[in-house]
C-alpha cells in the first residue's frame, strides 16, 4: 500500500476513534492504545514550539484536573510537563475544590519541588499578589520561569496574561478543537495546539521604548511614572530613589550630593531580586566615591556632574551650553583646563570628561564610567527578534538569514536617511513620527529638521520596495507570509503617525 493510501487509512480509522469518543462510547483496549498513541504523536509535533522555554525550571499553574474515564484525556498541566523536561519546581493554584486533586499529583509526580497554594478565584489582586510573592521567592532567573495559562476562569486567566506581559514572564497555553454533538459541545481528541508567547515584553514595547529613552537621559521620574503604568514597581522605585540623587545635581552643593548617596545606602533593599542586584551594584559605586579622599572625590563628582548635564539636556543644545558653562565656571580652575574640558564635552571624544589629573593611575577617574554603566542596567531588555548587518537580514523568527539589497542597507546619495530609519526601526520595532524626524534631525545636523512631503513619499517607496523583496525572500525559502514586514500608519504626511514591524515577524 502506498503512503497516500495509508494516509487515508489512518485518516478513517482516527476519524471513527474520535466519532467513537464524542458519542461516549466504550472504546477497546487496542482503540484506546491507537487514539492514545495518536494524542502523544500530535503533542510531539506541538512540543517544538517551546522553543528556548523547553530551558524553563520553574512552572506555575492554575490546577484543575481532568478526569481520564474513555483512557485518552491528558491534562493540560501533564501536555505542558511531558514536554517541558528541565522542570524543577512547581507552583499549582488551587482552590477547595480542586486542592485534593493538587495534592495526589503532588504525590505522583517526578518532580520533587511542588508548592501547592490555596487562592480566592474572584480576588483579582490577591492573585496578582501571589504571582509577585512567587517571582521575587524564586531564585531562578525569569527567564527560567514559566506561567501555563490553560486552565483556570476567565479572571484568573486574565491575570495570568497581565502578569506576565507586566513582569516579562513567559506564558504558554494549550487550545483543542471543539464540535457540537448530539446538542453537546465536545472537545475532539488528538487536536491540541500549543500558543507560546516567549516575549510577553513587546506587548508593552512602546512604553519600555520610552523607559529606555529616559533611562538614557537620566529623566528618572519620566521613566518611573511609566514603570508604574505596567506595574513595574521594583524598578519605578529604584528610578525614584536615583531621581531624588540626581535631581538638579548641577544646582547643588557636592555636600548634598554626598549626603544623597550616603542615604541611599543605607536605605532599605528591595524584595525583587533582579532590581537589588542592580541597587547593590549601585551601592558599591556609592561606597567607593564616599570612601575618596577630598581631592579625588571633587574630580568625581564633577565629572558625574559633566556626564549628566550632557545626557539630560540634550533635546535642548542652547540650555545644554548654557548650564554647561555656568556649571564649569563654577569649578576653580584655570582658563587652559577649562577649554579642555569644553573641547571634550563639545566632540564626546571619550565616554565620560574629566579634565587632566593623575589620580590612582586614572582608576578614580573611571568610577562615573562604571556608575552611568550600572545605571544602564536598569533599561528592559528588547529581545532583538530582527538583526540587520551589512548586506544580511536575520529573522529570527524564521529562522532565516537573507542577503538583502545594498540600497536598503547602506547610506546612499539620493536620500542618507531611509537606511538608517530602517536600522533604527529594527532595533525599537515601532518608530513615531517625532522620532523619524530627530533621525533626520540627527543626520543633516540641524535642528529643527521635519519629515517633508518629498521625503516622506520616499520612505513609503523604499519601504514598499523593502516589503517586496522581504516578501519574495521568504517565499522562495517556502515561507508563507501574508504581509510585509513594515507597516505605515497614514497614507499622507499629514495624518502620518509611525512605522513598525508587523507582528508576523516578530
Amino acid at each position: 500500500m502506498n503512503k497516500y493510501l495509508l494516509y487515508l487509512s489512518h485518516k478513517r480509522r482516527m476519524s471513527g476513534l474520535a466519532e467513537k469518543v464524542l458519542n461516549s462510547e466504550k472504546l477497546t483496549k487496542e482503540e484506546k492504545e491507537e487514539l492514545k498513541n495518536q494524542i502523544f504523536n500530535n503533542l510531539d509535533k506541538e512540543y517544538f514550539k517551546f522553543g528556548k522555554i523547553a530551558e524553563a525550571e520553574v512552572y506555575i499553574s492554575f490546577f484543575s484536573y481532568m478526569s481520564n474515564d474513555f483512557g485518552y484525556d491528558v491534562s493540560a498541566i501533564e501536555k505542558s510537563l511531558r514536554g517541558l523536561t528541565k522542570i524543577k519546581k512547581c507552583y499549582f493554584l488551587v482552590t477547595e475544590e480542586t486542592k485534593k486533586a493538587a495534592e495526589e499529583f503532588k504525590v505522583k509526580s517526578e518532580i520533587k519541588e511542588i508548592e501547592i497554594i490555596k487562592v480566592e478565584t474572584e480576588n483579582f489582586d490577591n492573585l496578582y499578589e501571589i504571582l509577585e510573592r512567587i517571582i521575587e521567592k524564586e531564585s531562578t532567573e525569569r527567564d527560567k520561569i514559566v506561567i501555563d495559562n490553560t486552565l483556570g476562569f476567565r479572571m484568573i486567566t486574565g491575570v495570568f496574561y497581565r502578569f506576565c506581559i507586566e513582569k516579562a514572564i513567559k506564558l504558554i497555553a494549550w487550545h483543542s478543537e471543539y464540535e457540537e454533538w448530539n446538542g453537546k459541545i465536545k472537545r475532539k481528541p488528538a487536536t491540541d495546539r500549543l500558543f507560546v508567547i516567549e516575549f510577553p515584553q513587546l506587548k508593552n514595547l512602546r512604553v519600555i521604548s520610552y523607559v529606555n529613552k529616559s533611562i538614557d537621559k537620566f529623566k528618572f521620574s519620566e521613566g518611573a511614572n511609566l514603570l508604574d503604568t505596567i506595574n513595574n514597581s521594583a524598578r519605578a522605585n529604584l528610578l525614584r530613589e536615583l531621581e531624588e540623587i540626581f535631581k538638579n545635581i548641577f544646582e547643588q552643593d557636592k555636600e548634598d550630593f554626598v549626603e544623597r548617596l550616603d542615604n541611599f545606602v543605607n536605605n532599605r533593599v528591595f524584595r525583587d531580586k533582579e532590581i537589588e542586584k542592580i541597587r547593590e551594584n549601585l551601592k558599591i559605586n556609592f561606597e567607593k566615591i564616599l570612601s575618596l579622599k577630598k581631592g579625588e572625590c571633587d574630580l568625581v563628582y564633577n565629572n558625574i556632574v559633566l556626564i549628566y548635564i550632557n545626557k539630560y539636556f540634550d533635546d535642548n543644545l542652547e540650555l545644554k551650553s548654557l548650564i554647561f558653562d555656568r556649571f564649569l565656571n563654577s569649578l576653580n580652575l584655570k582658563e587652559h583646563e577649562k577649554d579642555d574640558i569644553k573641547e571634550m564635552f563639545e566632540t564626546e571624544e571619550k565616554s565620560y570628561l574629566f579634565y587632566e589629573a593623575e589620580i590612582d593611575d586614572g582608576k578614580v577617574l573611571s568610577i562615573p564610567e562604571r556608575l552611568f554603566r550600572t545605571i544602564e542596567e536598569l533599561k528592559i531588555e528588547i529581545p532583538r527578534r530582527i538583526e540587520i548587518r551589512d548586506r544580511k537580514i536575520k529573522l529570527k523568527k524564521f529562522e532565516k538569514d537573507f542577503e538583502i539589497d545594498e540600497k536598503f542597507t547602506r547610506n546612499n546619495v539620493k536620500n542618507i536617511t531611509n537606511p538608517e530609519i530602517l536600522r533604527e526601526l529594527v532595533k525599537r520595532y515601532e518608530l513615531s513620527k517625532k522620532e523619524i524626524e530627530e533621525i533626520i534631525n540627527k543626520i543633516k545636523e540641524k535642528e529643527g529638521s521635519e519629515l517633508r512631503n518629498k521625503e516622506f513619499s520616499d520612505l513609503k517607496n523604499f519601504i514598499q520596495k523593502f516589503n517586496e523583496r522581504i516578501i519574495e525572500r521568504l517565499k522562495s525559502a517556502q515561507i508563507d507570509v501574508e504581509k510585509g514586514m513594515i507597516v505605515i500608519d497614514g497614507d499622507k504626511l499629514k495624518r502620518f503617525k509611525k512605522i513598525k514591524i508587523d507582528d508576523e515577524y516578530i
